[in-house]
C-alpha cells in the first residue's frame, strides 16, 4: 500500500485536458516546487476545490519579435501572462540590428530574470539583407558565443530566402552551426513553391510563418515543414490559413503573434485570441489548445512544457468559459501569476538600460530638398499597400499630374552610421491628408521610415524622431502634431504596458481623425515593413526602391 506523498498544493476536481489524446479527465492535480508530480493520491499544503472546472496547459507563442510591442520584456511579460500565454519563442533581431550584441545581452539577460519563459532564436538576419544599413553585423562566430545558452532554442528566422538559395557564405555559416547542435532552424520564405522551396528547405529550415494561401500551407507541410498560422496587428493570415487545417496535418500547425502591437493585445488577446479564432472557424477546442501548446513544444524541443503531466512545468489556466475562451487564473511555475508579480525579485528596467541602448540616433544633418524625387520619364514604379497584407506589388503608373495626386511620398533616412543615406519612393493605397509620419521602427534594419502628403510635413516628423532619441513622431506642415518616444534603442519604450497603450491610443486617433487614413490599416505596423526588402515585391530601404523577385534596385521614374 503506497503512502500519500505531501505536496505544495493540490487542485481537487480539476477537469483536465490531455493534449496528447485530445481527452480531458476529472483528477486532481498535484503540484510541487513548481512540477507537476501527478494526479492522485496527494496531499497538499494547500488545497483547492475547483469542482469540475477546466484546466488547460499555458499557452505558447511559437514566434514573436517582443521589440514589435514597444514594451521591454519586463512590461511585456506583465501584458501577455494574465492572458494565458506562458511561453514565447522570441527572435531578437529587431533590437540586434540597431545594437548588436549589447542588444542581444540584453534580451538574454531579461529571458533569465522574466517570469514569462523567453527561449530565444538567435537572430540570423542582422542585417537580414546586404541592401540596407543596419546598426550592426553578426555572423556565425558572435552566434556561437550564445547558442548553448538554456535559453537558445535555434536559429532565428532565415529571411534573406535569395541568399540561401545562392550558397551566401554567411547565411549558411550561421545554418551549419545550428544543424550541428541539432537545433531547429525558422524560416522566412513568403510565396516560395516548387523547386526553390525544396533546396531552401534541404538546407534544414523546418518552420515558416509567411504563408498566404492554403495551397502554400499544404505544399509546406507536405515537404516537412511546421507552418505557424499568424496574427499579427499589420498580417494578418488567420482566417485564410486556418481553413487548410486538417486532421492529417493539425500536428504540423502552431500560432504565432510575430508583431503585435499592445493596443491589440489589450482589446483582442494574444494567443487566447488564435484560440477564439480557430474555434470560430470550425476547430474543436481540443485541437485548438493542441497547436497552441504541445506542437510548439515539440516543434522547439521544450520538454517540460506545453502539457499537463507528470515532470511537467506546472503552467496551466484554469477556464471561467470554454466557449468563450475567458480564463479565471494562471499559473507559473505553480505559482498564481498575480502573487509571482507580487513577489518578483525584478531588477527594475532602469538597472539594464545602459546609456548606449538609449541613445541611437547617430544621423548626418541634411536639408528639405534632399527629400525632393526629380520627376522624369513616362511611368512610375509605385509600391501598392494591401489591405491585411506584407506583400506590397510593385505598380507601373503613368507620370501624370493626376496619378501623382493619389500618391504618397515615402522616405527612408540611414539613423545608424551618419552615411546621409535617403531612399526615396511613392506608395499607393495609403491615405493621408496633409501631414506626415515618421518612426524608427522600419524592419529589420530600423532606419527612420516616413511618410507624408508633402516634403514639409515629412522632414518635420523627421527631425522630430531624431529630437525624441527614437519613436514615433506625428506632424503637419511645420509643426509636431504628437510624440511617441521609444529611447530604447528607438524600438522599445521605457514606460509600462498601459502608459504606451494609452499614448498609442492618441496617436491613433490623430491619424485616423486629422489625417482621414482607412481605419482598417495600422499605419503604424504597415509602414514599418514598408522597409524591409526580404518581403515581394517592392520596398524601399535607405539605398533606394528595391525589386524583392528581381533582387536589385530599379528607378523610382522610368521610361
Amino acid at each position: 500500500m503506497s503512502r500519500q506523498k505531501i505536496v505544495e498544493l493540490v487542485l481537487h476536481n480539476a477537469l483536465i485536458l490531455n493534449v496528447f489524446s485530445g481527452q480531458w479527465h476529472l483528477s486532481d492535480l498535484a503540484i510541487d516546487k513548481g512540477i507537476i508530480v501527478g494526479f492522485g493520491g496527494y496531499i497538499g499544503k494547500k488545497m483547492m476545490d475547483l469542482k469540475g472546472a477546466k484546466v488547460i496547459p499555458g499557452l505558447i507563442d511559437a514566434h514573436v519579435h517582443i521589440e514589435s510591442s514597444m514594451l521591454t520584456p519586463y512590461e511585456f511579460e506583465k501584458l501577455i501572462l494574465p492572458l494565458g500565454t506562458t511561453t514565447v519563442i522570441a527572435d531578437p533581431h529587431e533590437i540586434a540590428n540597431v545594437l548588436g550584441m549589447d542588444g542581444l545581452r540584453y534580451m538574454i539577460e531579461a529571458s533569465e530574470q522574466c517570469l514569462l519563459d523567453i527561449y530565444l532564436s538567435l537572430p540570423s538576419c542582422v542585417p537580414a539583407t546586404p541592401f540596407e544599413h543596419s546598426g550592426a553585423q553578426l555572423d556565425a562566430k558572435d552566434l556561437a558565443l550564445y547558442a548553448n545558452h538554456k535559453h537558445v532554442v535555434g536559429l532565428g528566422e532565415v529571411m534573406d530566402f535569395n541568399g540561401v538559395l545562392v550558397k551566401n557564405k554567411d547565411i549558411m555559416a550561421k545554418i551549419e552551426l545550428f544543424k550541428r547542435m541539432g537545433k531547429p532552424i525558422d524560416g522566412h520564405a513568403p510565396g516560395l513553391t516548387g523547386v526553390d522551396l525544396d533546396r531552401y528547405i534541404s538546407t534544414g529550415i523546418r518552420t515558416d510563418h509567411e504563408c498566404e494561401t492554403v495551397d502554400e500551407l499544404r505544399e509546406k507541410i507536405e515537404k516537412g515543414m511546421y507552418v505557424m498560422i499568424r496574427e499579427g496587428s499589420a498580417a494578418r493570415n488567420f482566417d485564410v490559413l486556418i481553413k487548410g487545417v486538417d486532421s492529417g496535418n493539425l500536428n504540423r500547425i502552431l500560432f504565432c503573434t510575430d508583431d503585435r502591437h499592445p493596443q491589440d493585445i489589450v482589446d483582442e488577446g494574444h494567443i487566447d485570441n488564435h484560440v477564439r479564432k480557430a474555434v470560430a472557424n470550425g476547430l474543436s477546442f481540443e485541437n485548438a489548445i493542441q497547436i497552441a501548446t504541445i506542437n510548439a513544444a515539440n516543434c522547439y524541443q521544450l520538454k517540460n512544457v506545453g502539457a499537463i503531466a507528470p515532470g511537467y512545468q506546472a503552467d496551466f489556466l484554469i477556464l471561467k468559459s470554454e466557449d468563450s475562451f475567458k480564463v479565471e487564473g494562471v499559473y507559473k511555475k505553480g505559482i498564481l501569476v498575480h502573487d509571482a508579480f507580487t513577489h518578483k525579485n525584478a531588477l527594475t528596467m532602469d538597472n539594464k538600460l545602459t546609456l548606449s541602448m538609449c541613445n541611437s540616433m547617430r544621423m548626418r544633418p541634411f536639408d528639405i530638398s534632399e527629400l525632393e524625387i526629380r520627376r522624369e520619364g513616362s511611368h512610375i514604379n509605385v509600391i501598392q499597400i494591401l489591405e491585411g497584407s506584407l506583400i506590397t506589388p510593385l505598380l507601373k503608373l503613368p507620370n501624370t499630374d493626376a496619378v501623382m495626386e493619389t500618391l504618397l511620398k515615402l522616405v527612408v533616412v540611414e539613423r545608424h552610421h551618419a552615411t546621409g543615406n535617403i531612399g526615396k519612393a511613392y506608395v499607393s493605397g495609403l491615405k493621408l491628408e496633409h501631414g506626415g509620419i515618421a518612426m524608427t521602427i522600419a524592419h529589420d534594419s530600423h532606419n527612420i521610415i516616413a511618410v507624408g502628403s508633402d516634403d514639409v510635413s515629412i522632414y518635420t516628423a523627421i527631425k522630430g524622431v531624431e529630437r525624441a532619441g527614437g519613436g514615433i513622431v506625428l506632424s503637419r506642415g511645420n509643426d509636431v502634431l504628437d510624440v511617441l518616444p521609444l529611447k530604447v534603442a528607438g524600438l522599445m519604450s521605457e514606460h509600462s504596458a498601459v502608459e504606451v497603450t494609452d499614448k498609442l491610443k492618441c496617436l491613433m486617433t490623430l491619424v485616423y481623425s486629422e489625417f482621414q487614413m482607412d481605419a482598417k490599416i495600422d499605419p503604424f505596423l504597415m509602414l514599418a515593413f514598408l522597409a524591409l526588402p526580404v518581403i515581394p515585391e517592392v520596398k524601399l530601404t535607405d539605398q533606394g526602391l528595391f525589386d524583392v523577385k528581381k533582387n536589385q534596385f530599379i528607378p523610382v521614374f522610368t521610361g
